[in-house]
């Protein structure tokens, strides 16, 4: 598990070797970091008792070669009537290569923690291929296809570790320069046990207050065919946050 994680970081690293195309003198290259951060929080009273904190933030670079590389990390907390009813940490990295002008290749690993989801940690490595099926002023659709490869460590039962397809669509309408809707689908067919194949939709819809920032409505259902016993096959998470960008 741990030799795959770090093969993976390597073929990251390696990616971002190739020489720096030139620029032309007289054209400002665009900044090569984007850094955005979200934050939201909901508290009620009376006849329901509850809290939620949600942090995440993105960081994009692009080097001086064809790629990009993304790092993700996000916290979800949540407490019912004082008592902890969700505890959910998200990280990533990821590279993306462009081989055409539509044609990227990707590779990247990810780590999860949410024991109210019945794993105490997992550990993921995918590679694939992406190809952008439209891109014109307001639509743009990615669809991406490969291999993931999973590590868990189930509350209920021995650890998990299997291969597993994946197909991914990524759908975004502009409303104007930096307000958009975007649907995410994604489907992971468990190769060594069909029955355990996941799903996982977000839908999210960003409206900007100014040029750095902006509010953000998302939610989020993922589905698991054979969830660890004692535990519900779907999770939803519906979030309202400020989301910041540098």
């Amino acid at each position: 598990m741990i030799n795959r994680f770090l093969s993976t970081v390597t073929v990251l690293g390696l990616l971002a070797l190739p020489a720096a195309p030139a620029v032309a003198q007289d054209e400002a290259p665009p900044p090569p970091v984007k850094f955005t951060t979200d934050f939201g929080f909901v508290k009620t009273g009376g006849n329901t008792d509850l809290q939620t904190l949600s942090l995440a933030e993105r960081i994009e670079y692009k080097t001086n070669s064809p790629l990009v590389l993304k790092q993700v990390l996000g916290w979800v907390y949540g407490k019912t009537d004082g008592v902890e009813s969700a505890n959910q940490i998200v990280a990533g990295l990821r590279g993306n290569y462009l081989l055409t002008e539509r044609l990227s290749a990707y590779a990247g690993v990810g780590y999860e923690k949410n024991r109210f989801a019945g794993f105490s940690r997992r550990f993921d490595e995918s590679v694939g291929l992406g190809y952008e099926a439209v891109k014109t002023e307001r639509h743009e659709l990615l669809f991406e296809g490969g291999l993931s490869f999973f590590q868990e460590a189930l509350l209920t039962g021995p650890d998990n570790n299997f291969t597993a397809g994946r197909a991914a669509g990524d759908y975004r309408y502009l409303f104007g320069e930096k307000a958009y809707f975007q649907q995410l689908l994604e489907y992971l067919p468990n190769f060594d046990n069909s029955s355990d194949y996941r799903l996982n939709s977000e839908s999210a819809l960003v409206a900007p207050l100014n040029s750095n920032v902006a509010l953000k409505v998302g939610y989020l259902v993922r589905y698991r065919g054979e969830p660890p016993v004692g535990f519900d096959e779907t999770d939803t998470i519906f979030r309202t946050s400020v989301q910041v960008t540098f």
